[in-house]
């Protein structure tokens, strides 16, 4: 297992050796299914293929409401 540092995103990668360019691709597709900041990915291959997840920053938020009622029939 190998982790560092790329643009600021932590990658850690197991069972292949990419380039620091290739890293930046995988990080680019993990931004396009996301609108929230990625902070790490994990690459592992598997068969021969590249298996990708990835990790977003937590978003703060200040609260939570809980809105109930119903509809009545006059």
């Amino acid at each position: 297992m190998k982790e560092i540092f790329v643009d600021d995103v932590r990658v850690i990668v197991e069972g292949f050796d990419p380039s620091v360019l290739e890293i930046r691709e995988y990080i680019k597709m993990a931004k396009q299914e996301t609108d929230e900041s990625i902070e790490e990915i994990i690459l592992t291959m598997n068969n021969g293929c590249v298996d990708m997840d990835y990790r977003t920053a937590d978003r703060p938020f200040e609260r939570v409401r809980r809105i109930t009622g119903g509809l009545n029939s006059v």
